[in-house]
């Protein structure tokens, strides 16, 4: 897997990672730069122009039993940047609450400097981390 997403920098929906119970690390994913988390990409065909994609889950880790740790940007590299949507972790049983709160504060930027909603936080803490 590191070297099949080695040159991947730039997702315009979003990523999902979803019961993929063979993954421990996501670490194959450190030299991802940015999510639109968009439903098109800015100006392509399926936009019209002067219209705004709408925003939609940028990025979802959601049951995986085994996963166990997210991915750190490689020193001197940018951190991920979340340019719109809402981000998602839940069920990953292995997974602690608090790497996936400190990933999304030392590694990733959202959009406009937001931090996370409540119910962002909320779904993180109470869903992950079971047999952790």
């Amino acid at each position: 897997l590191t070297e099949a997403f080695a040159s991947l920098r730039v997702i315009y929906r979003s990523l999902r990672v979803i019961r993929s119970d063979a993954l421990i690390s996501l670490s194959f994913l450190r030299h991802l730069t940015t999510i639109h988390g968009t439903e098109a990409a800015p100006n392509s065909p399926a936009t019209k122009p002067g219209e705004t994609p709408s925003e939609i889950t940028a990025l979802e880790i959601t049951w995986n039993g085994n996963l166990e740790d997210l991915w750190a940007v490689p020193p001197g590299a940018p951190k991920l940047k979340i340019l719109s949507g809402s981000v998602e972790f839940s069920v990953n049983s292995r997974l602690y609450p608090d790497k996936i709160q400190g990933f999304l504060k030392d590694e990733v930027v959202l959009a406009n400097g937001r931090g996370l909603m409540p119910s962002e936080i909320d779904l993180i803490v109470s869903s992950n981390g079971e047999y952790a």
